[in-house]
């Protein structure tokens, strides 16, 4: 297959799954579970109706991570 014609696949044929949800009420403690069990830097969040409100990704933790020491919310993270 050329470079080309893999470019053409379609993004159903290249999911693994199945695909790993967070709810919006996913406290982070759920959602650092859920990602460090399944290998995976992020997930999509999804309402009750099924509708994608979002993608949560280990790098958006973090970043709250931070934000709540530079706060002084959390204590020191190091």
């Amino acid at each position: 297959m050329s470079l080309w014609a893999w470019t053409q696949t379609p993004a159903s044929e290249l999911l693994r799954g199945p695909i790993t949800v967070l709810s919006p009420s996913s406290s982070l403690e759920q959602a650092l579970r859920l990602l460090s069990e399944e290998g995976i830097g992020s997930a999509p969040v999804v309402s009750g109706a099924g509708q994608v409100v979002g993608v949560l990704s280990l790098s958006d933790i973090a970043s709250h991570l931070v934000d709540l020491e530079r706060l002084g919310e959390l204590g020191q993270l190091y």
